[in-house]
C-alpha cells in the first residue's frame, strides 16, 4: 500500500537505517515527508532618500519564526495515507521609525512611529497558502520547500508638523513579513540535500527590489518612486534549519523544571545550585526498546573571564559549560568531556550540566543505539517543542545565545549584537554594550549584574566619591550609572585596556566600551573642574585620561567670595549665615562641577555665550539658557578676584554671587530647552 512504500522511503533516508537495496526508481518521486525545525525571516531597512522636495529617513526592523515541532499523518478521501502535515506556530515582531520632511518654504515633517507582533497556530486541518510545506525527492536528493508569511498587528503613531501646529493621531496597522525568493513567492526550488543525513538547511539573503524586477517590475518599479524603499530596499534573510524524522522511532529530550527560567551562573562549586540544570533523554518509539544513550555538548561558547570584566583582562577560553562529574557517575564521560554516555543499555538517562559564565551557551544532544531484529540502529533525540534534534543551554528559542527567560523580564527581542537602549533618548541610540552584553554582564562593587537592554548604563570610577554626591543621577536620569571600583573598570592609568568595561568579550561585539573615571584633583587650576582629553565632548572614551574636579579652587574661590562681598550677602540672607552654611555652599558647587564635567564626558557642550561677553571671541561665560542647568557658566572665567585677572570691558558678570546670597539654588539638571542638553547624551563609544 502507498503509506508502507512512504514509509520504507522515509526509513531509507535516516543514515542509521538505510535501505542499501532501495530501488532508485520508487525513490526517484516527490513526497511529503515528516520533518520538524525552524524557518527564520529577518527584515531590516536603513537610510535617507530624496522623493520630490522630500528627504525620507527611516528604519524598519522586522522578524518572523516559525517552529515546526512534528508532522500528522494526513488521510486522502478515500481514508488512505495522503502524507504529512507540519504541525508548528510562528511568532513576529515588527518595529518602524519614519521622518519625511519637506524643503518648501513652510516645511512640513511627518514622524512616523509603529510597532507591533504577531502569531499563529497550525495543526492537523488547518489550511493556509502561507504556512510550511515541504516535499523531497531522495533517488534525485532534491527538495522543495515552501517559507511561511506572517503579519505583525500593532499601533502606527503619526505626528506631522507644520510650521507651528503640530498634529497626532495614531491609528492599527498590520504590516507583513516575508517577500520573494529567486524562483518564486516564498518558495524555494529543487535545492540538494543529503537524504543520509536527513537534515535541510539553507538561507538566502535578498532585496525586495531586485527580488521584483523579474516577477513584478511596475509594482517596484511604484514603490521606489513614492519613497517606499527610503535610503535602500528592505534586506530580507530567509534560514531554515529542518530535519526529517523517522515515524517508527522516536527518542525525547526533556530538560528540568528549571530550564524556562534558567539563567548561567558562573560557579565552580557543585552546591551552586543556580549554575546546574539537567537534560533528560527517554526512549518512547519503539516501546520496550533499550539502547546505549550517548549525550553530546556540542557548539559551547568560549568567553573570556566569567563576565565582561572579571577576572579583569582574562584571557581563559576554556568552555563555559562542562559536564558535572559528581552528578553524572552514572555516565562514562569522554577524556575530551564534550560526551557521556551510559554503561549499558536503559530507556531513559539524565545529564547533568554546569556552567561557568554568566553568558554561558551550547547545545545537547543524544542519540541511542538501538538493537532489533534487523541489527543496532541509532535514532536521534528530539526536543518536541521546538523540534530540533538538541536542547539549547540556557533557553534559546530566538538563537540570539541569550536566555529567553532574561529577555521576558525586559520584553525584548532581537538579534544579541543590538544596541537599542533608548533611554534616555538622547542624541544617539545605544550605550556600546550589545544585547548580549547587556545579559552577560558585569561586577560592580564585587556583585555580579545584568542590566535592562532598554536603559542606557554608564560605568563610573568614582575614586573621592564626588559624582555619588552629587546631582548627576538624579539629572541624567533615567541614565543607569554604575560605580565600579578600580579594578572592575581597569582605573590604573597604566593598566591594558585602561576604563574599558568590557575587555573580557567575545560574540556580539560592538565596540570596546568605556567607563568615566572622576576624581577630587589636588593640583592648582584657575577653572573648578576639566573633563580632559582633545576635541569636542563626546561619548567616554573622549573624556582621556580622567575627569578633575578641583574642590580646593572651589573652596578657595568661595571662600575669596564671601570675604569679598561679605556684607552684600549678610544683608541680603538677613545676617551672618550659620556654621554649616559654608560648607553646604561648597557641596553644592562640587555637586554642579561634577555633574557638568561628567556631562562633557557623555557629549553635553557648554551653553551658548550670552551677554555681557568675556574680553575673548571663545569666551562662553557667563552663558544663557536655563539659570538652573549644570552645564551653564555662572560667571566668567576672568575672575577680577583671581590672582591674574585679565582687564574686562564691561562690569563683571558673576551669578555665584546671587546663589550666594540665596536667590536661587545651585544648577542641578541637565535642561531639555535652549540648548536641550539631555538630548546631546551619548553614551555609546561607537557614536565617537
Amino acid at each position: 500500500m502507498l503509506s508502507r512504500a512512504v514509509l520504507l522511503i522515509l526509513f531509507s533516508l535516516l543514515p542509521s537505517s538505510r535501505l542499501a537495496a532501495q530501488d532508485k526508481t520508487q525513490l526517484d518521486r516527490w513526497i511529503r515527508v515528516p520533518f520538524s525545525g525552524t524557518l527564520t525571516f529577518r527584515q531590516t531597512r536603513s537610510g535617507t532618500s530624496q522623493v520630490g522636495d522630500m528627504e525620507v529617513r527611516v528604519e524598519e526592523k522586522a522578524s518572523l519564526r516559525a517552529r515546526v515541532t512534528g508532522c500528522r499523518e494526513m488521510a486522502n478521501d478515500e481514508g488512505g495515507f495522503e502524507g504529512w502535515y507540519p504541525e508548528g506556530s510562528w511568532q513576529s515582531s515588527f518595529e518602524l521609525s519614519s521622518t519625511s520632511t519637506t524643503k518648501s518654504k513652510e516645511p512640513v515633517t511627518i514622524i512616523n512611529r509603529g510597532r507591533g507582533s504577531g502569531n499563529a497556530s497550525y495543526s492537523y486541518g488547518s489550511t493556509s497558502s502561507f504556512w510550511v510545506d515541504l516535499q523531497v525527492n531522495p533517488g534525485r536528493g532534491l527538495y522543495r520547500l515552501r517559507l511561511p508569511k506572517g503579519w505583525a498587528e500593532g499601533i502606527l503613531e503619526t505626528t506631522m508638523i507644520i510650521g507651528d501646529q503640530r498634529m497626532e493621531g495614531s491609528d492599527k496597522q498590520k504590516w507583513e513579513i516575508g517577500g520573494w525568493l529567486r524562483d518564486g513567492y516564498l518558495s524555494v526550488k529543487d535545492e540538494p540535500y543529503s537524504p543520509d543525513s536527513g537534515d535541510i538547511t539553507g538561507s538566502e539573503t535578498y532585496n525586495s527590489l531586485s527580488a521584483t524586477e523579474g516577477l513584478r517590475g511596475q509594482v517596484a518599479q511604484a514603490m521606489k518612486q513614492t519613497g517606499y524603499f527610503a535610503g535602500s530596499p528592505p534586506i530580507l534573510t530567509a534560514t531554515w534549519n529542518l530535519f526529517l524524522l523517522d515515524p517508527n522511532s522516536r527518542m525525547d529530550l526533556e530538560p528540568d523544571d528549571t530550564y524556562s527560567t534558567w539563567l548561567p551562573h558562573a560557579s565552580d562549586d557543585p552546591k551552586v545550585k543556580e549554575s546546574l540544570i539537567s537534560i533528560t533523554a527517554k526512549i518512547v518509539e519503539p516501546k520496550d526498546a533499550k539502547g546505549i544513550i550517548e549525550f553530546k555538548l556540542e557548539d559551547v561558547s568560549r568567553e573570556p573571564g566569567i563576565c565582561l570584566n572579571w577576572p579583569r583582562n582574562d584571557d581563559d577560553r576554556s568552555m563555559d559549560l562542562d559536564l558535572a562529574l559528581d552528578l553524572n557517575d552514572h555516565l562514562k564521560i569522554s577524556f575530551d568531556g564534550m560526551s557521556a554516555k551510559t554503561f549499558e543499555p536503559v530507556r531513559e538517562a539524565t545529564l547533568w550540566v554546569k556552567a561557568r559564565d554568566y553568558g554561558a551557551y551550547g547545545k545537547i544532544s543524544a542519540t541511542a543505539k538501538l538493537v532489533t531484529g534487523k541489527g543496532e540502529v541509532e535514532i536521534r533525540g528530539f526536543y518536541r517543542k521546538l523540534g530540533t534534534p538538541y536542547v539549547t543551554l540556557p533557553e534559546d528559542e530566538d538563537d540570539n545565545f541569550v536566555a529567553d527567560a532574561w529577555q521576558r523580564t525586559y520584553n525584548v527581542n532581537g538579534d544579541g549584537s543590538d544596541d537599542e537602549d533608548g533611554q534616555p533618548e538622547g542624541a544617539a541610540k545605544g550605550d556600546g554594550l550589545s544585547l548580549y552584553e547587556e545579559y552577560r554582564g558585569l561586577y560592580v562593587q564585587g556583585k555580579h549584574e545584568r542590566f535592562d537592554p532598554q536603559v542606557k548604563d554608564l560605568f563610573v570610577y568614582d575614586r573621592d566619591g564626588l559624582l555619588q554626591a552629587s546631582c548627576f543621577e538624579e539629572a541624567a536620569s533615567p541614565l543607569r550609572v554604575h560605580y565600579v571600583t578600580e579594578e572592575e573598570m581597569n582605573g590604573g592609568l597604566h593598566m591594558t585596556n585602561y576604563r574599558i568595561v568590557n575587555a573580557n568579550h567575545g560574540r556580539c561585539h560592538i565596540v570596546d566600551q568605556h567607563g568615566l573615571v572622576v576624581i577630587n584633583d589636588p593640583g592648582r587650576s584657575e577653572s573648578w573642574g576639566q573633563c580632559h582629553g582633545p576635541g569636542k565632548p563626546g561619548p567616554p572614551v573622549t573624556a582621556e585620561p580622567y575627569i578633575s574636579v578641583y574642590v580646593n579652587t572651589i573652596r578657595q574661590s568661595l571662600k575669596t567670595r564671601y570675604e569679598n562681598y561679605r556684607q552684600e550677602i549678610d544683608q541680603k540672607l538677613g545676617g551672618p549665615p550659620g556654621p554649616g552654611w559654608f560648607e553646604d555652599q561648597v557641596k553644592g558647587a562640587v555637586s554642579m562641577v561634577a555633574a557638568h564635567e561628567t556631562g562633557h564626558g557623555i557629549g553635553i557642550e557648554h551653553h551658548n555665550k550670552t551677554q555681557p561677553p568675556g574680553p575673548h571671541s571663545e569666551s562662553v561665560s557667563p552663558s544663557a539658557g536655563d539659570w538652573i542647568c549644570v552645564m551653564r557658566y555662572l560667571f566668567d572665567y576672568n575672575d577680577p578676584d583671581a590672582p591674574n585677572p585679565y582687564p574686562l570691558p564691561v562690569e563683571f558678570h558673576d551669578d555665584v554671587l546671587s546663589i550666594l546670597k540665596g536667590e536661587w539654588p545651585w544648577p542641578h539638571v541637565f535642561c531639555t530647552t535652549y540648548n536641550n542638553c539631555k538630548g546631546q547624551i551619548k553614551i555609546s563609544d561607537a557614536e565617537r
